[in-house]
């Protein structure tokens, strides 16, 4: 944990890899603002059977899956559960996503070893080693790819969106410094 001090005072930090992942659990929050049900749930014209509420409930069980596993040291990505109901509910999804904000909040340790488990394409097995701190920066850009397709799901549909939504922050930078 990283500390700064003020006036005498010490005041917490979050490690860069907790603020980066909540600052894009927000911008889903905001999304959740700005469309209705009907959107939240209207197949793209572009993208077969992709909807916001699909990308978003997605998003939503990797980071279950990350805070499920954690304490058993032990995260399968694939064996995440895929509530078609929260695909469909912005007030189930407003509640998650505020849940996942609070429970990153919660974590103190991104050194804890951690056991990732994958099904690869011939259905084999995988298993690889990796950190919280890891996993962290691993949600943080699979959260950040899912948001761009929603931002692409919002303008097919009219919608405004953020400028900076969907990407990466070494894109902003090289983007900013172009």
């Amino acid at each position: 944990m990283q500390m700064s001090v003020m006036n005498q005072t010490a005041v917490v930090t979050e490690r860069p890899e907790i603020v980066s992942n909540k600052v894009t659990l927000a911008a889903f929050l905001e999304v959740l603002n700005r469309v209705d049900d009907d959107q939240l749930t209207r197949c793209s014209d572009t993208f077969p059977s992709s909807t916001i509420g699909k990308h978003i409930r997605h998003v939503i069980d990797f980071y279950r899956c990350f805070l499920d596993g954690r304490d058993d040291g032990r995260i399968d990505y694939d064996a995440r559960p895929r509530d078609v109901g929260l695909e469909t509910d912005r007030l189930q999804q407003l509640d998650a996503l505020a849940g996942l904000e609070s429970d990153l909040s919660a974590i103190a340790d991104l050194k804890t070893g951690l056991q990732i488990v994958s099904i690869c394409e011939d259905g084999a097995l995988s298993r690889s080693r990796s950190t919280v701190a890891r996993e962290l920066v691993f949600l943080h850009s699979h959260s950040t790819h899912h948001l761009a397709i929603v931002v692409m799901l919002m303008r097919e549909l009219g919608l405004e969106t953020e400028a900076g939504w969907g990407l990466a922050p070494s894109t902003r930078l090289f983007l900013e410094n172009s």
